[in-house]
């Protein structure tokens, strides 16, 4: 049985790890379907001819750059068991991020390279967010 265990393991870690990008590049993809023509003009002038889908990967790609530890916990949220999210103690980021991306992109007061990162950030996040293991009561 043990050795069974050990054949099937190897199959089963892409699960254990998120989405992956295959994951996060179909959120990005759902989500360039949805968008109104003064969003997608918005997205336009944020990234260029750069797809959402493209993008939602990066803030996966950063996590080994030093420069980027600080957003380490930005990519889930912990809420305990229960506890709602507003009242509860929660550990991770996410939530916050995502409404602090939300508030500078829809503000218009950040600098161009100030909305990419938050939108780079808010399509992984959304992602992130709908990925049973990034949202859970932490057991």
């Amino acid at each position: 049985m043990i050795k069974q265990i050990f054949i099937c393991f190897p199959f089963f870690l892409s699960v254990l790890f998120g989405w992956g990008k295959t994951g996060h590049r179909i959120v990005g993809y759902i989500a360039e379907q949805f968008l109104t023509e003064n969003a997608r003009q918005g997205v336009t002038s944020i990234l260029g001819n750069t797809s959402l889908s493209m993008v939602s990967t990066w803030a996966d790609e950063i996590k080994s750059d030093p420069e980027w530890d600080h957003a380490y916990d930005w990519h889930w949220t912990t809420v305990p068991d229960g506890e709602q999210f507003k009242e509860g103690k929660q550990s991770g980021r996410a939530v916050e991020k995502v409404q602090e991306f939300l508030t500078l992109l829809k503000s218009g007061s950040g600098t161009q390279s100030e909305n990419e990162i938050a939108l780079k950030f808010l399509v992984h996040l959304i992602g992130d967010l709908h990925q049973p293991l990034h949202v859970g009561n932490g057991t």
